[in-house]
């Protein structure tokens, strides 16, 4: 077996619950050791959606800052 990992599924694609599915790299992180299962799935998901708010909802653009 390899590394445990953690991530979200594509926003085109379904199927997070099958034993298999095919994900790109780079929405896919090794799991820390200190996090359960839940706890890393948990973390995938409201992070994306922090970050779907500063890219989406406040338009963040590279090099600004928000308090």
């Amino acid at each position: 077996m390899g590394d445990a990992v953690f991530g979200v599924t594509q926003t085109d694609r379904e199927g997070a619950y099958a034993e298999k599915i095919v994900v790109a790299a780079a929405i896919v992180a090794k799991k820390p050791a200190s996090l359960g299962d839940a706890e890393a799935a948990a973390l995938a998901l409201t992070g994306l959606t922090a970050l779907w708010s500063l890219e989406e909802t406040a338009r963040l653009k590279r090099g600004e800052t928000i308090l």
